[in-house]
């Protein structure tokens, strides 16, 4: 699912099973004719039809907009930095955690 499904049936998180179906009902009627409106807003009715979908989006939240691989394609393009010991020492010398230089 690519949008939250409570703002896709226009509704409040925590609505009832029959605010639910009245909202899905409303939301096809309202977008009759429009096969994509239809398909995520069908989308959005399945998914809080079922209890266990409910209690993972309000415990994690809806899905990410972004595609993983869109990420990745855009990481990609970055130049790679080196990540070793090396700039872990030199942020500690520099200051580290503690906002005091290293005496040496």
């Amino acid at each position: 699912m690519s949008a939250d499904p409570w703002t896709v049936l226009g509704l409040e998180p925590g609505a009832g099973a029959e605010a639910i179906a009245a909202a899905h009902r409303a939301q096809r009627a309202a977008h009759e004719g429009d096969a994509a409106a239809l398909a995520r807003i069908d989308e959005a009715f399945t998914t809080l039809s079922d209890p266990r979908a409910r209690a993972r989006i309000r415990l994690f939240g809806p899905a990410p907009f972004v595609r993983m691989t869109e990420v990745q394609e855009v990481l990609r393009t970055l130049p790679r930095q080196p990540a070793g010991a090396s700039l872990w020492l030199a942020a500690l010398r520099e200051g580290g955690p503690t906002g005091r230089a290293e005496s040496t």
